[in-house]
């Protein structure tokens, strides 16, 4: 059984691989943004003197 013999099972398979790239990218943006957001409050709220 060859499947990536296949053209179709080929771009199949790439197109699922290029969805978890991508998927991969916008987790790790938004965790990102996440801790960014958390280290600016924190910088505000130190200035701040409250933590």
């Amino acid at each position: 059984m060859k499947v990536f013999g296949d053209p179709r099972a080929r771009a199949k398979a790439r197109r699922y691989i290029v969805w978890g790239i991508e998927d991969g990218i916008v987790c790790a943006g938004f965790l990102g943004g996440i801790a960014l957001a958390g280290w600016v409050f924190h910088v505000i709220f130190a200035a701040l003197g409250v933590a």
